[in-house]
């Protein structure tokens, strides 16, 4: 998982705490430029979807989730940045129903790992 190291919540215990330690059993990195980090992934051969409330996005379920993959979740309210925007190569949605407009971003995140899981056929532990 990539985050900010300015403007962005800092990883504390509360935070560790929060997670019910699912934050102990995956990879933090903080980067200085997500911008500059993307664009690196993308040299080295990884594609960037990012989660978008656009109805012209890519519905989730049609994504190729066995190709490595950037996933990008904006802020609650503002979403992907401009910039990330543009740099990514697909925008992806999960669709929602009545009047729902958008998910929080922990809800979004859940959706969208729990279908790459799924297409990668990773068999969750009990």
């Amino acid at each position: 998982m990539l985050f900010r190291k300015r403007r962005q919540s800092p990883l504390t215990e509360v935070v560790f705490k929060a997670s019910a330690g699912c934050a102990a059993l995956i990879d933090l990195y903080q980067v200085t430029n997500l911008d500059q980090t993307v664009r690196t992934l993308k040299e080295n051969g990884w594609w960037v979807a990012a989660a978008a409330a656009d109805p012209h996005a890519k519905n989730y379920s049609e994504l190729d989730w066995d190709r490595p993959i950037v996933l990008i979740l904006g802020a609650e309210g503002a979403g992907v940045s401009q910039i990330l925007q543009k740099r990514a190569d697909l925008a992806v949605k999960i669709p929602l129903y009545r009047h729902i407009d958008s998910l929080n971003v922990s809800a979004a995140a859940a959706v969208l790992l729990f279908e790459a899981a799924k297409c990668r056929q990773l068999e969750p532990e009990i």
